[in-house]
């Protein structure tokens, strides 16, 4: 072969082999850039997925603050509204002497004092019984209607009612309206907000929750 046939032969396959390298270079191009693409494409969801998610917690934030204000405010005006209906309630304690069934009232009280106090008496012990002074006339009268003897002293200050103890003082019954209402108060707090929300403001259930006090 001449040499310029062999120089022939040399450059073709120079061509050649630089056709396919062009050719897989191309192919390393195309396949680089799609791979590229995907991956931005799937940075560019992630990011967008991390943007909404920030978005949505945030508003979950504020909502959730949102609610708890919302709570807070709710409860103080409840709280407020329920001190106001217990300081009618103590209003309302404090003017029963003048109301027409306080003798009852005081005669259910008296009754109940006694009843917890006797099994707390030794044999022959009288029960002490402690009161406001202007009840003095009302329980004397309601003792002789009683027939008992009880030592009264007349030295309490309360709305009515009796406190009745034993003679060494180690069993106390307080059985004044203002104990019965701080006994009361716990389920007036519960009971409360929701009568006054569902009813009017002097409706029979506010006027028996208030009774509560005085008759529980």
């Amino acid at each position: 072969m001449s040499l310029d046939a062999i120089l022939e032969a040399i450059r073709q396959s120079g061509e050649a082999s630089a056709r396919a390298i062009e050719d897989r270079a191309s192919e390393d191009v195309a396949r680089i850039m799609a791979e590229a693409e995907r991956e931005a494409k799937t940075i560019e969801l992630e990011a967008r997925r991390a943007a909404a998610s920030m978005v949505t917690a945030d508003q979950a934030r504020i909502i959730h603050r949102a609610r708890l204000e919302a709570m807070q405010i709710v409860g103080h005006a409840e709280q407020q509204v329920v001190e106001g209906a217990l300081d009618r309630v103590r209003l309302r304690c404090a003017e029963l002497r003048a109301a027409p069934d306080y003798r009852d009232l005081m005669r259910h009280l008296l009754g109940e004092a006694l009843a917890a106090l006797q099994g707390s008496l030794r044999e022959g012990e009288r029960a002490h019984l402690y009161a406001d002074p202007r009840d003095r006339a009302l329980l004397e009268d309601l003792l002789r209607e009683i027939r008992l003897d009880a030592s009264v002293r007349y030295e309490l200050e309360s709305w009515g009612g009796v406190r009745a103890t034993s003679a060494d003082q180690r069993v106390v019954v307080d059985n004044t309206l203002e104990s019965r209402l701080a006994f009361a108060t716990p389920f007036l707090r519960r009971c409360l907000p929701t009568l006054l929300t569902s009813e009017p403001e002097d409706s029979p259930a506010l006027r028996q929750a208030e009774g509560q006090s005085s008759t529980s």
